[in-house]
Formats: structure tokens, C-alpha cells, sequence
């Protein structure tokens, strides 16, 4: 991925190496960004692609102007390719949003369901892979 491809498709997700977590670092949720990008942050390599088997390290950029938040391929590593999410567009969902998209996930995977927020194939806020497929829009 080129600088320029962020306008178009965003990592937003990623896992810590060598450290299990229920769910993945999301770029939208405060504790995780601190994690990623704020005083409390992880040392280089750290983050990882989060896609089953990947290893591409990532870091975390702010856009200054806009305060939209991603992940790309750390400089000096290869691209894996993987997205995880959109560009906001008019900038970051609402708290509420995020907080509404975590929570779904959170019950679906207490469900036992594995659920992806900001898929960016399906566009879906929150997506179930389940048979069927579940996409859930969160409108806030």
C-alpha cells in the first residue's frame, strides 16, 4: 500500500505480538490508540497485522487536519496487503458510534460468533462471520 491508497482503504486493526488478546487493538478505541500511539505507547514491532498468520508490522499515524486514525506497514517492512477498515471520510465516527460497534462485537463473540469491526470488504460496521454472513450498520 502507497501513502496515497490511504484515501481509499486503512488498517485499523491490530494484534500485539506474542501477547493474546480477546480482541484485537482498534484504532478508534481510546485505550487501544493510547497503546498504539500515545504516552503509554508499545515499543517498534510490537503490532502486528492481525489477519490469521500474518506477522507485517504496523504503526500508528494521526492525520493532523482531519484526526482521522490508522495503521500502515511499519517503513522498511513489506506490505502485506490486508485492510481493515475505510478512510472516515468527513473524520472519526462519534464516540458513541464506536462505543455502540464495540459493544456489538463484544456480544457476539460471547455468543461464540467471531465479529470484525470496520470490515472493509463488506463496508459493515460490525461483521458477523457466521453462515450466513451478518453485516450490522450501527446509525448513531
Amino acid at each position: 500500500m502507497t501513502h496515497e491508497d490511504h484515501s481509499q482503504k486503512t488498517k485499523q486493526h491490530a494484534l500485539r505480538r506474542d501477547v493474546h488478546r480477546r480482541y484485537p487493538l482498534w484504532v478508534y478505541d481510546d485505550d487501544d490508540w493510547n497503546l498504539m500511539h500515545g504516552d503509554d505507547k508499545l515499543p517498534v514491532g510490537d503490532l502486528i497485522c492481525p489477519a490469521t498468520g500474518c506477522r507485517a508490522e504496523l504503526v500508528a499515524v494521526e492525520n493532523g487536519k482531519t484526526g482521522t486514525r490508522f495503521l500502515r506497514n511499519r517503513p522498511g517492512t513489506p506490505d502485506c496487503g490486508h485492510t481493515f477498515g475505510r478512510a472516515q471520510g468527513g473524520g472519526p465516527p462519534s464516540a458513541e458510534h464506536r462505543w455502540l460497534q464495540q459493544r456489538l462485537a463484544m456480544l457476539c463473540d460471547d455468543l461464540g460468533y467471531e465479529a470484525i469491526q470496520e470490515h472493509y470488504e463488506s463496508r459493515a460496521d460490525v461483521w458477523v462471520a457466521s453462515t450466513p454472513p451478518l453485516a450490522i450498520e450501527v446509525q448513531r
